[in-house]
Formats: C-alpha cells, sequence, structure tokens
C-alpha cells in the first residue's frame, strides 16, 4: 500500500472533538522534535491519505490521516499555524501523489483552483516537487509572483523620487523558483527606502549575482520585463553594475548573446635573440567600465590588469555605490593557472581611475581566458567570502604593498572575525 506523505517539513497530532466536526490539535511540533522533517519521517512512508481537516479559525486545513491506526495530524506552514486549504485543493494534492509521485502534472483548471488558494499551500507543494521531481515551469507560475511586481514597482517610485509606496513582503514563498533571489529584492528594498547605500548596494549586488541563476521560465513574462527594468535602473545608478546588469537582462527576456571573455595563447613564439627581454603576449576586453588586459609572458606567468573608471561625484543622481569608491572587490574568473579558477582583484585608486593586478602560474599547455565573475563587491559582502577564495586571491598578488592594500580592505571588520584573521595571517 502507498499514500501521501507531508508537504511541509512540520506536522502536529490532532483529534477530533466529539460531536461538533471540528477537530484541534494536541500535539507538539513533530512530536517535540522541531528540527527534524516530517516529510522524511519513517512513520509517514506507507498508509496515510491526504484530508481536509475543519478548525477553527482557519476553516480547513491540510491533514493527513493514517488508514490503519486512524491517527491524524495537520500540517503546518511556516509560522508553525495549520494551512488553511479547500476540499478541491486537497483533492488535486492527492491526485498529483498518486501517479505517482513526482512524475505528475497539472492541468490549467487544476493550476486556476490551487492559485486561488493560500499561497502557502503552493509553497508546499512546490517545495517538495522542486526537490523531488521536476515540475513544469508553468507549475511555478503559481507563486504570486503579482507581489514581486508590486515591490519592483515600489522600488522604481522610490528611485525615481516618486514617494514612498507600501512595502510589500515576499518572505519565503518564491524559495522553491530557485536562486533565492527575492531575499536579494527584500534587502534592496530596504536599503533604497531607508537611504542606505551600503544596504542597497549589498541588495543589487546580490540580485544581479542572483537573477542568472534563476529559470525564467519559472517566471511570468510581465514580472521578467519588471525585473529587467529594475536591472536597468540600477545599473543607470552605478555604473559598476552595468556589466552584470547587462547579462542578467538578457537572461531575464531572452535577448543579446553573452560574449566571451579575454582569451590569449599560453605559447609564445620562439624569440629570434635568446638574450632578448621577458616577452609577452597580450589581449584586452571591455566590460564598461571595467577593461581586462590578460598577458602571457614567456616566463609562464598570466597576468591580469583590471582598471575601472571612476564615475563623476553625484553622477546618475541617487547612486548606489559609494561616491568615489577608493577601493573596489571584482571577482573574476581566470582560467588555465594553477590555484583555481575565481579569484578576487582588489582594485585601488590610481591617476585615472581604480587599478588592480593579479599573477599566477600558467598550467602546461593551457589557454589562458578571463572575464568578470559577478559585481563588484562592498563591505556588507565581505562577511561572506570564502577564506581559501580569499588566500588564493592575497598570494596572486605579486606586490607587497598590494597585499597591504587587503589588510587595509577588511579593517572594519572585528578583530577576531576569521576573514580578517586570515587576511592578515596572509599579509604579515
Amino acid at each position: 500500500m502507498t499514500g501521501n506523505r507531508p508537504l511541509s517539513n512540520w506536522v502536529a497530532r490532532a483529534a477530533e472533538i466529539a460531536g461538533t466536526g471540528l477537530w484541534r490539535i494536541t500535539g507538539q511540533v513533530n512530536d517535540g522534535d522541531e528540527r527534524a522533517d516530517a516529510r522524511h519521517m519513517p512513520e509517514f512512508a506507507d498508509g496515510w491519505w491526504r484530508r481536509p481537516l475543519a478548525m477553527e479559525p482557519y476553516g480547513s486545513v491540510l491533514g493527513l490521516t493514517h488508514a490503519a491506526s486512524g491517527r491524524t495530524v495537520v500540517e503546518l506552514g511556516g509560522t508553525a499555524e495549520p494551512v488553511a486549504v479547500g476540499s478541491r485543493a486537497v483533492e488535486i494534492l492527492a491526485r498529483i501523489e498518486s501517479e505517482p509521485w513526482p512524475h505528475g502534472e497539472l492541468d490549467p483548471a487544476e493550476r486556476d483552483t490551487l492559485k486561488a488558494e493560500d499561497p502557502a499551500v503552493v509553497h508546499l507543494l512546490l517545495s517538495r516537487w522542486a526537490a523531488e521531481g521536476t515540475p513544469s515551469a508553468q507549475c511555478f507560475h503559481l507563486l504570486p509572483w503579482e507581489w514581486v511586481d508590486q515591490m519592483v514597482a515600489g522600488v522604481l517610485t522610490v528611485m525615481r523620487g516618486e514617494g514612498a509606496p507600501a512595502s510589500t513582503r515576499l518572505r519565503f514563498f518564491f524559495s522553491p523558483a530557485g536562486s533565492r533571489f527575492t531575499a536579494a529584492l527584500e534587502q534592496l528594498d530596504s536599503g533604497v527606502r531607508g537611504v542606505n547605500r551600503a544596504i542597497a548596494w549589498k541588495g543589487a549586488t546580490d540580485l544581479m549575482t542572483r537573477l542568472p541563476l534563476l529559470d525564467p521560465d519559472r517566471v511570468p513574462e510581465r514580472t521578467r520585463h519588471a525585473l529587467a527594468e529594475l536591472v536597468r535602473a540600477l545599473e543607470s545608478r552605478n555604473p559598476f553594475l552595468r556589466p552584470v546588469a547587462n547579462q542578467a537582462a538578457a537572461h531575464l527576456i531572452g535577448t543579446g548573446a553573452s560574449s566571451a571573455g579575454v582569451r590569449v595563447d599560453a605559447r609564445l613564439p620562439a624569440a629570434a635573440d635568446a638574450g632578448s627581454r621577458i616577452r609577452r603576449r597580450a589581449q584586452r576586453i571591455v566590460r564598461d567600465p571595467f577593461t581586462l588586459q590578460l598577458a602571457v609572458t614567456s616566463t609562464g606567468q598570466a597576468e591580469l590588469t583590471v582598471h575601472a573608471q571612476v564615475p563623476e561625484s553625484g553622477s546618475g543622481g541617487a547612486a548606489l555605490a559609494p561616491e568615489p569608491p577608493d577601493a573596489l572587490l571584482v571577482p573574476v574568473r581566470l582560467l588555465g593557472v594553477r590555484g583555481g579558477d575565481r579569484f578576487l582583484v582588489l582594485l585601488l585608486r590610481r591617476a585615472g581611475g581604480l587599478v588592480g593586478r593579479i599573477s599566477l602560474p600558467v598550467r602546461p599547455g593551457a589557454a589562458i581566458e578571463a572575464d568578470l565573475a559577478g559585481p563588484p563587491l562592498g563591505g556588507l559582502d565581505l562577511p561572506g567570502l570564502g577564506p581559501d577564495e580569499v588566500v588564493a586571491s592575497i598570494r596572486a598578488v605579486g606586490t607587497r604593498s598590494g597585499r597591504a592594500a587587503w589588510r587595509a580592505f577588511v579593517a572594519d571588520l572585528p578583530d577576531t572575525h576569521p576573514l580578517r584573521i586570515v587576511v592578515e595571517g596572509e599579509t604579515r
């Protein structure tokens, strides 16, 4: 015998109130083990059937009953409250699991029914479905994307200086769609409303990082175009976001193709004069406002120089980056070298802009390729950096002054912060 399993990671025992047809919760969350995941508990492996339970003040809620023992549980949402659901929606959920799960599909009428339910129902369904199977992209359109549209419209309104409409909360409901982009969107919303440049910078860079990881087919067309409009508005106010903004917008609305990075053949032709200087072969690529120059030397080194033009102070209206920046941390992808393939280049203020350089030994026979690997990072990003990546990046800096700059860059972190300890250890 098979049956249904919880959609939520939390359940609680329930009992019927005699003579009323109503149910009440009689147990603790997961019988007292809140860290457990009810979806994977052995006791729910077989013999349970899904049903609506009448429970005040929620109306009908999502429940499960064991066919043999009669034991009944109610499923709980993210706030540990019962999940309100209609009887027809319960039938649809039970039908999907009998197809067999997780290879079912929803017809248009079923999608309409679920779309009208509490968003918690759709969130629970898609969370387990996406983890265990491959629901169609159309199923993700059941999420309340109009909330995202409202938040985007609110951010744009604030950025244009046209007031501050009521804020929208997205919470956890969009996590099944992937990439956690709504968390970045909420942070951006908080930053622009609070006129906090650091938080706005963090939200904007996280949004640019996560949107290219989102399956655009899972997002309704109107929301994709709204997000693309927001991305364009952000890069117009912070030119440092322009390269990743172009990629994010193209990914969302399917326009344009990503171009290859700068590439250099590591095999230099033989020199006519054995006593000649160190020879170099170099190429460059512009990712406005960044320029990347990649060179390979006859000593077997790959040297990557990143230059950024600094926008004029006060340009772009309500800019989202510190003005003017004295240092900038830029992620790059560098293929064909020893020591890794992703590094962080620390750019420092020089005449004419911001400049940073790293140098690494070339792998034998490799072609060297470089490009930006994400938006530049601000101070709030530092605690999230991986120590291995930071160590590799510092060791790729060829000058004592360049390594010392790393120490200054993390000086605002607490003395006991792991990243500061790592940087200080590498820059002694």
